[in-house]
């Protein structure tokens, strides 16, 4: 099979995908980094940012009524609001040195093509002399990418996860002196000279069972196994 142009794919994919970022990078001509992740790490304009704890997940139903039936019961599922809670929580307790005031709105549906996810919005005024710098030593990896609490999380990752991560679970966006806009980049594919690697994941904790976390996974990627003609 002839390997498929990574910017082709990924005009595919974005014309899907109109609420999530969208970004590429092409290290040589036959090798690419793709993806469009819904998660926002934060954007800033002055002192003012503005994050999202972005976390549970359900499918999206085969009509209006379905839909809205399983967004009610997204949000009121104890497992995906511990899920949300962990990350919200752990955001806060980030933002806290760094901020004169932080601000979290109520939890909400945000649908996408495949799937819907419980998203908080959190917007923060950050004390005067707070850099991007400073606040990428702090932010990443989040909770939904290295779990938390953060050091033993990451030191079982680091132990029991058998493959290498790359590119995946890092950081795209723009940053600049005045504002800055930053996505964590998850749902993304590296297109190689012979394979196609797709990256997704699944937030585990108390109450999660593995069959439907793996069709969790299954769904997170449907869009762009669907690209290649294997959805």
């Amino acid at each position: 099979m002839k390997t498929p142009s990574p910017w082709a794919l990924l005009a595919r994919w974005q014309a899907g995908a109109a609420d999530c970022f969208h970004f590429g990078v092409q290290f040589t001509p036959h090798e690419a980094f793709i993806g469009c992740p819904p998660e926002r790490l934060y954007k800033r304009k002055g002192r003012h940012l503005m994050t999202e704890a972005l976390a549970g997940t359900t499918r999206r139903g085969q009509d209006t009524q379905q839909d809205q039936a399983l967004a009610d019961e997204l949000l009121a599922d104890k497992k995906n609001s511990l899920e949300n809670q962990c990350v919200y929580q752990q955001l806060l307790t980030q933002f806290e040195p760094l901020s004169s005031h932080v601000q979290m709105g109520e939890a909400h549906i945000v649908k996408l093509r495949s799937v819907q996810h419980i998203r908080r919005l959190i917007h923060a005024e950050l004390h005067r002399d707070v850099t991007d710098q400073q606040l990428l030593a702090v932010l990443p990896p989040t909770p939904a990418v290295g779990g938390v609490p953060r050091k033993s999380a990451l030191a079982f990752i680091r132990q029991h996860e058998r493959h290498r991560r790359g590119w995946y679970a890092g950081v795209f966006g723009r940053i600049s002196h005045t504002s800055s806009d930053l996505a964590v980049a998850i749902r993304c594919a590296h297109i190689g000279p012979e394979t196609i690697r797709l990256y997704a994941g699944a937030g585990i904790v108390a109450g999660s069972q593995p069959d439907e976390e793996w069709h969790e996974l299954d769904t997170k990627i449907a869009d762009i196994m669907s690209l290649l003609g294997m959805g």
